[in-house]
C-alpha cells in the first residue's frame, strides 16, 4: 500500500492487526544496525563474517539491544509501534513511503481496505498458567504504568461494558486497546481520501483450549479466514462453533478479494468505515456490526500516535 513499485500490482489489501501508521526513519534503523554489531564485535568492514555467526547469536545480539533502546516488545506504551517492534520495514522515501501518511497514503487511495486486529492482542495468559488469578490491586499498578495517576478511572470505564470481568480479562483488553486504537486511526487516515471503501473488523471470538487462557491472541483470527478451524483444531480446539465461524470469516474475505465488497448473504450488514459513526463488524460466535463498540474506552486510553 505503501510502495511506489508496487502501485497498480493488487486491487484490494486487509491489514490483519498491522496497526502501524509510520514505519521505521532511517535513522533509528541505522543504530539499531550498529549497535548490534557492536554486540558482535565487529564493524562494517567484517560485516561479511555475519554469514558464519549462527542464527541464535545474531538474534541475541539484536534483542539485546532492542530491550536496551525500546525496553520489552509489546510494551504497554504502543503509541509509537514502529520503534517498539525493533527489526522493521524502513521509509526511504523511494521504494517504501509511511504507510498512513499522507504520501503513502495517497499512491493506494484507489484500493479498498479491510483493517481489524484481535481483541486480546498484546496481553494473554499463554505460557503463564497463573494469570488468570490477578488481583485488582495488580491490575490498578499494572494500568498505573500505563496512564499514570487515571488509573482507577481507566479501570472503571473498561469495567463499565463487561462488569464482572476478571482483572486480567480486563487488564488484556486495556493493554490491547491502543492497537486498536490505531487501526481505528488507519481507516480515518483512508477514509478521509473518499478514494475508496474502509471496513473495520473486531476478532473478539475466545478460544476454549488452555482453559481459555489465551483468549483472542495475536494471531488467533488466521485459522478462521483461512477456513482452517478443524484443522488447527491445537488453536481453535476444533468445535462446531469455531468451524461455523471460520466458514463465514473465509466467505466474507473471500468475497472482499472477489468484488471488493465484503458482504454476502451470511454475514450480517457490515457499513463501510466513517469517521462519524465507526462501524465495526465484530467476528464472535455471532458476528454483528456495531457503530464504536468502545468509544469510551477509546476515550479513555492514551491517543494513537
Amino acid at each position: 500500500m505503501a510502495m511506489p513499485g508496487a502501485h497498480g500490482l493488487f486491487h484490494r489489501a486487509i491489514a490483519q492487526s498491522g496497526p502501524i501508521l509510520r514505519v521505521r526513519a532511517p535513522q533509528g534503523a541505522q543504530r539499531l544496525v550498529d549497535e548490534t554489531l557492536n554486540e558482535l564485535e565487529l564493524d562494517r568492514a567484517r560485516l561479511a563474517e555475519l554469514q558464519y555467526m549462527s542464527y541464535n547469536q545474531i538474534v541475541a545480539a539484536g534483542s539485546k539491544v532492542i530491550a536496551r533502546y525500546h525496553g520489552p516488545i509489546f510494551s504497554p506504551d504502543l503509541s509509537r509501534l514502529e520503534d517498539t517492534v525493533g527489526w522493521a520495514p524502513v521509509c526511504d522515501g523511494k521504494r517504501l513511503l509511511h504507510p498512513f501518511d499522507p504520501e503513502g497514503l495517497q499512491i493506494s487511495a484507489h484500493v479498498p481496505m479491510i483493517v481489524g486486529t484481535t481483541l486480546n492482542e498484546v496481553a494473554t495468559n499463554i505460557g503463564h498458567s497463573d494469570g488468570e488469578a490477578m488481583t485488582k490491586a495488580r491490575l490498578l499498578a499494572q494500568v498505573q504504568e500505563m496512564v499514570g495517576e487515571r488509573a482507577a478511572e481507566v479501570v472503571a470505564v473498561f469495567q463499565e461494558r463487561t462488569p464482572k470481568a476478571k482483572p486480567f480479562d480486563l487488564w488484556s483488553r486495556i493493554a490491547s486497546a491502543p492497537v486498536r486504537g490505531v487501526a481505528i486511526e488507519q481507516c480515518k487516515r483512508k477514509a478521509a481520501l473518499d478514494g475508496a471503501p474502509t471496513w473495520l473488523y473486531w476478532f473478539t471470538w475466545q478460544t476454549p483450549v488452555l482453559d481459555g487462557r489465551p483468549h483472542a491472541f495475536h494471531g488467533a483470527e488466521l485459522p478462521f479466514v483461512f477456513n482452517n478451524a478443524e484443522r488447527c483444531d491445537s488453536v481453535t480446539g476444533g468445535g462446531s462453533d469455531a468451524i461455523d465461524l471460520a466458514h463465514r470469516m473465509s466467505d466474507t474475505w473471500a468475497q472482499f478479494a472477489r468484488t471488493g465488497d465484503p458482504n454476502h448473504t451470511d454475514l450480517q450488514k457490515w457499513p463501510l468505515f466513517t469517521s462519524e459513526r465507526m462501524p465495526t463488524m465484530i467476528f464472535d460466535s455471532r458476528c454483528r456490526a456495531q457503530e464504536a463498540p468502545d468509544f469510551k474506552e477509546q476515550a479513555a486510553i492514551p491517543p494513537a500516535g
